[in-house]
């Protein structure tokens, strides 16, 4: 009996093994994959991207709160009499490439690099629109982010310095704006997934789906999305895809055929 118990507490433990897989797989699936994995991996996906439009604003006021704290920082630790070897410690610490002092006239007092020391904001290479903050027309103002080929973003963000006049304007790449655009939500759904807006492919994981791609090239179609399913060929490989519309979000998680 001892045995008999003993195969069947393994047996029963790989069919939990087995059935775990086929779930886990979901959008990945072998050929002729589990249909209910896909679904499994469709409810998942689906649940991020409804998450996702309904925080933008609050991921893109969160992502602009980080980045004013962190010139706030430098705004309280810098001046016009801070020492190079300062300036590059306080970069450091803050993962920044640049700082910048300017006095209310827009003059820049000082910096790190020194580059640009003596210049006015205007006369700046990237820093020209910061001018009005340092005059005090604005108590804090951000760049918009622009990507770089390494997936990262570069951008600006800068403080009034209030009563003591100018700003503080700190340069800095990151890659959190990433979940701001929301080209990394098919990283977050799953493998086989493909995100589009306003019918151009915003985030994907399916092999050679990019980003930017149109639907109508792929052969998506409005109708098959309605129906909530369709096939669909990428490199060569058929897939069986179930879809849904997300108010401007078209979600399309697929398996091998």
């Amino acid at each position: 009996m001892k045995k008999h118990s003993f195969l069947k507490t393994v047996l029963m433990s790989a069919l939990v093994v087995t059935t775990s897989a086929a779930v886990m797989t979901g959008c990945s699936g072998n050929s002729g994959g589990d249909s209910k994995g896909l679904e499994a991996s469709f409810k998942f996906a689906e649940s991020k991207v409804k998450d996702y439009n309904e925080s933008q604003v609050l991921l893109d006021a969160d992502f602009s709160d980080a980045a004013f704290s962190k010139a706030g920082a430098a705004a309280m630790m810098v001046n016009e009499k801070t020492s190079q070897e300062d300036f590059e410690k306080l970069a450091q610490y803050l993962f920044a490439d640049s700082i910048t002092v300017a006095d209310g006239t827009g003059k820049i007092v000082a910096c790190y690099p020194e580059d640009e020391k003596g210049k006015t904001l205007k006369e700046s290479k990237d820093k020209k629109e910061f001018s009005p903050l340092a005059k005090g027309m604005n108590v804090k103002q951000m760049s918009v982010p622009e990507p770089a080929d390494d997936g990262s973003y570069s951008l600006f963000a800068g403080i009034n310095r209030g009563e003591e006049g100018g700003a503080v304007i700190i340069g800095f790449k990151t890659t959190d704006y990433a979940t701001v655009t929301g080209e990394n939500l098919a990283d977050e759904c799953g493998v086989n997934t493909i995100v589009l807006k306003d019918d151009v492919v915003l985030s994907s994981t399916l092999e050679k789906v990019k980003a930017g791609d149109k639907a109508e090239d792929l052969g998506i179609k409005a109708d098959d999305v309605k129906n909530g399913s369709l096939d669909l060929k990428a490199d060569g490989t058929e897939y069986k895809c179930k879809a849904e519309a997300i108010d401007s979000f078209t979600l399309i998680c697929a398996e091998p055929k």
